[in-house]
């Protein structure tokens, strides 16, 4: 996006020191208006090297995830922590996709601890919905499809 010139800003979009998923903001993503929340591209690829199925449907290995979450200092692997209630992800998910926290395109991660997202959806992975915890904070995710 920065060298499309519809960001500012220089980015290496390379490994971060912490590893192959490592996202440190302003060096290797982007970060937004919002206080340690960035936007990256996750890829499954070389960590997995399988199939799986993800908001519903078969994913290969090759498919990348683009990611808008908080960053933790303690897991800044990848910034998938929550920043926005679930409502609001799901108000997104609704206009731009299905509306299904783990269907579709557009979603969240289910809420997990080291994400800072209890309470963002209910349910296991893989069968989660949005919370309704006003106070809960989710991430947004949109499967980008390699072919």
């Amino acid at each position: 996006m920065a060298s499309a010139k519809l960001i500012g800003g220089e980015f290496t979009g390379t490994n971060g020191p912490a590893g192959t998923s490592d996202a440190v903001l302003n060096v290797n993503i982007p970060e937004s208006n919002i206080s340690n929340v960035g936007y990256g591209v996750y890829c499954r690829m070389p960590t997995f090297t399988t199939w799986l199925t993800q908001f519903g449907v078969q994913r290969s290995v090759y498919d990348m995830t683009y990611v808008v979450g908080r960053t933790d200092t303690t897991n800044d692997i990848v910034n998938f922590g929550g920043f926005l209630s679930p409502y609001d992800v799901m108000s997104l998910d609704i206009k731009y996709d299905d509306g299904l926290a783990n269907k579709g395109n557009m979603g969240t991660h289910y809420g997990v601890a080291n994400h800072n997202s209890i309470g963002c959806t209910t349910g296991t992975d893989p069968n989660y919905s949005y919370g309704t915890d006003p106070s809960a904070k989710c991430n947004i995710l949109y499967w980008v499809r390699n072919f």
